[in-house]
């Protein structure tokens, strides 16, 4: 998608930090800015256990802390 819009061939609709840089650099330009589309949640699927590894809570923590409230490349 991010190819086809510096191609001209349209409006695209990706995430933010697949194209932040064009929009920087003024290869693409934000439309629609006051459009949103609707808020998705992420889960973390895994076995149930009474205790999980401390390998899978490291990385459920890591992920909370990546992608929630605000994804970086949205701060």
């Amino acid at each position: 998608m991010r190819a086809a819009g510096l191609r001209g061939a349209g409006i695209l609709q990706c995430p933010l930090y697949a194209v932040n840089a064009d929009i920087k650099a003024r290869r693409l330009v934000p439309l629609l800015t006051n459009y949103s589309v609707p808020e998705f949640n992420v889960y973390a699927v895994h076995a149930q256990s009474r205790h999980p590894s401390a390998k899978l809570r490291a990385f459920i923590d890591f992920l909370a802390r990546r992608f929630g409230p605000k994804p970086p490349w949205e701060r």
